[in-house]
């Protein structure tokens, strides 16, 4: 159990969400959300209003769901998504998986943040590997400091190079470092 938390955290914080290219045989059956109207939980309707107004006309909202004890209160989807179009996340995953790995730790599904990953994954070893690499904490994933270089550089071409290659999490791992991981 304790290496499945780990493998889920790490697989997230490689930048990616998502490896599977083809859907199995799996059927997959969404979370139902319950709902209720903003009067029901305490939420003036006009205040909503006004904010989907805002977000309908920004032109880089893509979805504002507003959800208050655990139901949904109101939802809206701009520039062609839907409720049930996938949407990459990216930073967003960040306080998310912080958050995971927060209560991995709580119950005891990790020893600490400062594991080492290869721990995990030692079948991604190999020769002449740089010896920083064996270094590389859960910490460090979860600050952002593995050493490679950043997601974003070079018009996202790195975390697409990442997640569009056969073994991303292989592929992560070889990926050159460009600094040393900073001191937490």
């Amino acid at each position: 159990m304790e290496r499945s938390w780990i493998i889920f955290i790490f697989l997230f914080f490689l930048l990616l969400i998502s490896c599977e290219r083809e859907h199995g045989d799996d059927i997959f059956v969404p979370y139902q959300w319950e709902t209720a109207n903003p009067e029901s939980v305490g939420m003036k309707e006009q205040v909503l209003d006004s904010a989907f107004i805002v977000a309908s006309e920004k032109g880089y909202i893509d979805a504002l769901l507003v959800v208050k004890d655990g139901k949904i209160i109101a939802e809206a989807y701009y520039n062609g998504f839907t409720r049930d179009a996938p949407h990459n996340i990216m930073s967003v995953s960040k306080s998310i998986l912080s958050a995971i790995a927060g209560m991995a730790l709580h119950e005891g599904h990790i020893d600490g943040l400062d594991q080492k990953i290869l721990d995990y994954f030692p079948e991604y070893v190999y020769p002449d590997m740089d010896p920083r690499k064996y270094d590389i904490t859960i910490r460090h994933l979860l600050n952002m400091r593995m050493g490679i270089e950043h997601e974003s550089s070079d018009d996202y071409g790195v975390y697409m190079e990442l997640y569009n290659s056969a073994n991303w999490i292989k592929k992560t791992i070889e990926y050159p470092l460009i600094l040393l991981q900073a001191k937490e």
